[in-house]
């Protein structure tokens, strides 16, 4: 009661910027649901709306632009799939795909992609590969039908946010181990 009291509050004077520090968190998932349901009506009604929080899937979700901060500085700055794009690198998009063939018809599929392939039960086999357009998808499943593999199951994921923050502060990580003065200046801070 007390977020939806101060988020009450802020909006008293309907001001064109709202700050909103943690707005969802201690909220029940119908709480949640009801921030994130008055930051998109906000928005729409032309308002901006400047958002904290650690929780990466509620900012996924309301955020237009995002701003990655680690260690106290700037990593990057953009919308979501930006941020994906210049993180995430080639791993945007996951395709796991199930499959079921003979071990040969797998050697083949081997030979024609680049793909990781890993054993399962009964003559079934996982497939899992990086893909940036529905185009690639499509030839990919082109490839293992060509070669009568059948396809049992296809799943499609794309990068979380909080995936995305942590391949940041990851590299922001490897970036002070590689450059020792850049780590130096920070303790003389």
């Amino acid at each position: 009661m007390r977020q939806r009291l101060g988020l009450a509050q802020a909006m008293l004077h309907d001001p064109e910027l709202l700050i909103l520090d943690e707005p969802t968190d201690g909220l029940d998932p119908v709480g949640r649901s009801q921030i994130r349901s008055l930051i998109n009506d906000l928005r729409g009604q032309g308002k901006t709306v400047f958002l904290n929080s650690h929780i990466l899937q509620e900012v996924e979700l309301v955020c237009d632009r995002v701003a990655i901060l680690a260690g106290g500085e700037l990593q990057g700055v953009g919308t979501p799939r930006e941020l994906t794009q210049q993180f995430g690198g080639s791993l945007d998009t996951k395709v796991r795909i199930e499959l079921a063939a003979a071990p040969g018809k797998i050697d083949q599929l081997k030979h024609v992609c680049e793909v990781e392939i890993l054993p399962l039960p009964d003559e079934r086999w996982q497939l899992t590969t990086a893909a940036h357009t529905q185009a690639e998808v499509d030839q990919l499943i082109d490839r293992i039908r060509s070669l009568n593999i059948s396809l049992l199951r296809l799943d499609r994921t794309k990068l979380t946010l909080e995936e995305v923050f942590l391949s940041a502060v990851q590299k922001s990580s490897q970036a002070d181990h590689e450059n020792p003065f850049a780590v130096q200046a920070e303790n003389q801070r």
